[in-house]
């Protein structure tokens, strides 16, 4: 009885042995593998082309838990990852070292939220970029200033501001700057949806069109009631092939955005972009207008204005005119205020 008894409980000891074994084994693999990788919340690693084992390493170590780290290290050298290292921006966060190192070893990037603002210049636009993606300033301008590239496109240097609607938009850290101009091609496309084609179609504008007088309005006015009626003295007198007269294209042929007074001799100056003394519409949108403002020309409003000129309550609203007599008695007035408020 004694021996049986014996038996029986270094039977049981072995199994708690085996019990404690395994709790710890579990541990140590949680911990390797399970166990939060970033030290807190969510954090990004950005691996470049040219990085080697030990730059993902240095990369990875300052956001990474001591545990999980030493796991990651571990699935590296078993599987040889330094020999297959994929570039992008990659997610470190609670999910572990295991899920951590099977995305980058994958390459599945997590990707970038990009918010394009409206700008006047592609090259502010490219600042911008170059801040969130691994493309330059530099990769930007010579991807849109490439005739022979955009023209693939069906784009010229000076329309090709006019994809960037403004929006937030996901992409891939690693592109380059000639597959993401694409991608926003593709993106723009897509805002041009069958509705808004058949509306410029219906009052004889190209999409190209539309832009450009977008970005003529959003720099008019912020007031949103009249943009709608600004477009359509606009589209008036392109029908009757008058000038347009916009300060904004003489601010942008100028590069003075801040301008507050626009004066005779500005208005002369030999520049495409000043309508003033050309005809028609300038050889590209002077921004990359917002969405609103694209859809407050296609559905501008129709009206027999072919004047405006600014409220001298500087309030924000314009006196819109059908004759020049009009025009001037407000203009005067305008220009009067002007002079008062020692407006430059």
């Amino acid at each position: 009885m004694t021996k049986r008894k014996s038996k029986k409980g270094s039977h049981k000891s072995l199994l708690i042995t085996l019990c404690v074994v395994a709790a710890v084994v579990a541990a140590i693999v949680w911990a390797l593998f399970f166990h939060a990788m970033s030290k807190g919340g969510e954090r990004y690693i950005y691996i470049s082309p040219k990085d080697k084992l030990e730059d993902v390493y240095d990369k990875l170590r300052p956001i990474s838990n001591t545990t999980s780290f030493a796991g990651f290290r571990l699935l590296a050298s078993i599987t040889g990852y330094g020999k297959d290292i994929r570039p992008g921006r990659y997610s470190v966060d609670n999910t572990g070292a295991l899920f951590t190192f099977r995305n980058m070893k994958n390459g599945h990037q997590a990707s970038v939220h990009l918010t394009v603002p409206s700008m006047h210049l592609l090259s502010d636009l490219g600042d911008v970029f170059a801040k969130k993606m691994q493309f330059t300033k530099k990769d930007f301008m010579n991807a849109v200033s490439d005739s022979i590239f955009l023209d693939s496109l069906g784009y010229k240097p000076s329309t090709i501001i006019g994809v960037f609607i403004p929006n937030t938009y996901d992409f891939y850290w690693d592109i380059s700057a000639r597959d993401f101009v694409r991608k926003m091609v593709k993106n723009s496309d897509k805002f041009w949806t069958p509705e808004r084609l058949q509306k410029a179609k219906a009052d004889s504008l190209t999409p190209s069109q539309v832009l450009i007088i977008a970005s003529m309005i959003s720099e008019e006015t912020n007031n949103k009631k009249e943009k709608p009626i600004i477009a359509g003295i606009y589209i008036n007198r392109l029908r009757i092939n008058m000038p347009l007269q916009s300060c904004p294209t003489v601010k942008y042929a100028l590069k003075q955005f801040d301008l507050k007074r626009i004066y005779t001799w500005m208005t002369q100056i030999d520049n495409p972009y000043n309508t003033y003394n050309r005809y028609g519409l300038p050889p590209g949108p002077i921004r990359n207008p917002n969405p609103e403002d694209i859809d407050d020309v296609l559905n501008y409003v129709h009206h027999d204005y072919l004047y405006m000129c600014a409220s001298a309550k500087f309030d924000g609203t314009h006196h819109f005119s059908k004759t020049y007599e009009e025009q001037k008695a407000y203009s005067k007035e305008y220009d009067a205020e002007l002079n008062k408020r020692n407006i430059k």
